[in-house]
């Protein structure tokens, strides 16, 4: 299992403590895990035509280390008790957007066998091109440089700086963990450049044989929620903050929020109660995450989620690392941990889909997902036939999902 840690594409690495494979992982599970780092940030994902000598050329430098990194497992890994005919790709929001970029892109099909993606970001906005000319009007002039001997001589913090600049709502990572505004949308940094990465939806362009686990936080955007204020929020504070966000839309649509996402206490089917901040933590997990993931994957894939949890929590529980994260992990914790190791151990074993459906207990989505649940010390797979929700029938129908998670 290869690890490809995330990050936005601006920060992180493959040994970051409590996000990275370990040994008592490895040996827990009779499985060689490795990591590896990429370049982040403008020197991973400048598109400059100065820099790629034309817009044919890929800009997608990170990406780049990635494959190398694959390349280099596939002539080696057998010598380290691994078989490379059994490369399982995994990794979260960043991590999992660079798998899917690889993904559309069937000359790199022999590099790994499966795929998890924990809380992907499904589609990328931005050719080479349209990415490019954005970085000459803002990059290239904060640098005043016109030659690429000009930009190889700027100090590397110089780069990062102009790079962002001061007011670039693009790459404001909160924002995506807020409702939207009409008319900001997120950028993203990898590029479709059609040399590496094929096309905008990568499950447009991937194989239909590719075995993919994609896994969900119910509460994805919990972990960062774009308020500062959340935690205080009162119903009225709920309802005002909403309309507020929501009728640059229109009245209408703040209305029709507030129906679907109803500002009142209430108890969720897993008896849960429903306070302003889980249900405002929903809505935007539902805007940006779940119903887009769920509406654009439409290759043969099995669904996972874990009910009641923010961004990162399956694989902070698949690496067995709750303790690091948490400061009393209790009984529940630790059973979801040891659920989703089992699921997961059960998904890149299998050697074809009948094992797997038989392995999860469930089909394949869009025929079914499974969610876990845990309560009153137990945890349990609660599959379930797909069906689209009414909440988001609402996103899609009204074009929100251009507003969803990027990377």
């Amino acid at each position: 299992m290869v690890w490809i840690h995330g990050g936005f594409l601006q920060f992180g690495s493959g040994h970051q403590p409590g996000l990275k494979p370990n040994g008592k992982l490895a040996i827990k599970t009779n499985t060689v895990y490795l990591s590896l780092n990429y370049r982040l940030h403008a020197f991973g994902f400048l598109a400059l035509d100065l820099l790629a000598n034309n817009t044919k050329e890929s800009t997608n430098f990170g990406l780049m280390d990635v494959i190398l990194a694959l390349q280099w497992i596939q002539l080696n890994i057998n010598s380290f008790g691994g078989d490379n005919r059994k490369v399982t790709l995994f990794g979260a929001d960043s991590g999992a957007a660079l798998i899917l970029a690889l993904m559309s892109n069937h000359n790199y099909r022999s590099l790994y066998y499966a795929g998890w993606l924990i809380d992907p970001a499904v589609y990328f906005d931005k050719s080479i091109a349209s990415a490019s000319k954005d970085n000459r009007k803002g990059f290239l002039k904060r640098t005043n440089c016109k030659t690429t001997d000009c930009l190889r001589s700027l100090s590397a913090q110089h780069v990062i700086h102009a790079f962002i600049g001061k007011n670039d709502p693009s790459f404001r990572i909160i924002d995506q963990n807020d409702l939207p505004i009409l008319g900001i949308l997120s950028e993203q940094l990898i590029t479709v450049d059609n040399t590496i990465v094929r096309d905008f939806y990568p499950f447009a362009k991937m194989s239909s044989d590719i075995p993919l686990l994609i896994g969900s936080s119910r509460e994805a955007i919990g972990f960062w929620p774009g308020p500062k204020d959340l935690m205080s929020w009162s119903w009225s504070d709920y309802s005002k903050y909403v309309t507020t966000s929501m009728d640059s839309f229109g009245p209408r649509l703040s209305q029709l929020s507030l129906d679907l996402y109803k500002p009142s206490a209430q108890t969720s089917d897993v008896d849960i109660t429903i306070t302003p901040q889980l249900q405002y933590i929903t809505m935007v997990s539902d805007l940006r995450q779940i119903c887009p993931i769920n509406y654009l994957s439409e290759v043969r894939v099995y669904e996972q989620g874990v009910s009641h949890s923010s961004h990162l929590m399956d694989i902070i529980s698949f690496f067995g690392q709750l303790e690091v994260w948490m400061h009393w992990p209790s009984f529940n914790d630790f059973s979801i941990s040891e659920t989703i190791q089992q699921i997961v151990l059960a998904f890149i074993r299998a050697d074809n889909t009948t094992d797997l459906s038989q392995s999860f207990q469930w089909q394949s989505f869009p025929t079914q997902t499974a969610e876990i649940v845990s309560q009153l010390n137990y945890t349990s797979i609660v599959t379930t036939n797909y069906h689209r929700s009414d909440r988001c029938y609402f996103w899609q129908s009204e074009q929100f999902f251009n507003y969803m998670w990027t990377v």
